[in-house]
């Protein structure tokens, strides 16, 4: 499973596509599907071209095979991640030296291999659920058309005390036969979002982003002739700008300014 996720001013995020690509990492179809969902764009209320600026994936399962892909691309780019059952983890550690367990030699992970506190972001992210109102800080915006397993699947776990060794510790767990991965890469998003810088954007560099993606405000449609009425009239549409603008800061898609398309790649190739 794999999901968009834009980020905006002050913690807001907005969930803009979500699917499934099916095969193993280390067949090259899937591989191929990876790689075109890394290079894919949508184009915003501008008719501009968006791209992934930032991206996670999970390295917990195959890690040897995800780290073989993921290396064509730079860590600015693409982090493999793995969650960690631990309340006291730090929420980002970048993984410093480990062996493969099968092999016994030590893995090769380029810098962009990280330990995830996830109990930590699936805090924030069920806090952040309950709000209502759009003007608050860490409001999730949803796109029309989400499917109910979307959300069954983004609030699957819960967190419940167990006792261990005399000691009560929490646990986040998910019923039997309930999938959680949109959950998953809800978490993971947000990581490659925070390792990229995103929560240290001031006020002004928004301002700056956010002027540099809308442009200029488009100006008013002239009044129609005076021997034509104002309903026959269609004024001339401005030529747009269909240029990229290329910038410097992590932008984290934001504002929700992308176009939804789920189901595009929601399928076995």
């Amino acid at each position: 499973m794999a999901a968009y996720c834009g980020f905006g001013r002050e913690y807001r995020r907005f969930v803009i596509d979500y699917g499934s690509v099916f095969k193993h990492i280390s067949e090259p179809d899937c591989q191929r599907n990876l790689d075109l969902l890394l290079a894919r764009q949508w184009k915003d209320f501008r008719g501009l071209p968006r791209s992934v600026t930032a991206a996670a994936i999970d390295g917990n399962y195959s890690t040897d095979d995800v780290l073989a892909w993921a290396k064509k691309y730079p860590p600015g780019r693409l982090i493999v991640v793995r969650g960690l059952q631990s309340d006291v983890a730090p929420r980002i550690a970048k993984v410093q030296r480990e062996r493969d367990e099968k092999r016994g030699q030590v893995r090769k992970h380029g810098g962009r291999f990280y330990n995830l506190n996830v109990g930590n972001f699936k805090m924030s992210l069920y806090r952040d659920l309950e709000k209502v109102n759009p003007e608050l800080p860490g409001f999730v915006s949803f796109p029309t058309g989400c499917e109910d397993r979307y959300f069954q699947e983004l609030v699957a776990e819960s967190r419940v005390s167990i006792k261990k060794l005399g000691y009560t510790v929490w646990r986040w767990v998910c019923p039997e036969h309930q999938a959680n991965e949109m959950l998953d890469t809800m978490c993971y998003a947000t990581a490659a979002a925070l390792k990229s810088g995103v929560n240290a954007i001031s006020d002004v560099g928004w301002a700056r982003l956010e002027a540099t993606l809308e442009g200029a405000p488009m100006p008013a449609p002239p009044p129609p002739p005076l021997n034509m009425s104002p309903e026959e009239y269609i004024p001339e549409q401005p030529a747009r700008n269909k240029t990229c603008p290329q910038i410097d800061t992590v932008t984290g898609s934001t504002g929700g300014w992308l176009s939804a398309g789920r189901g595009w790649w929601e399928r076995e190739r």
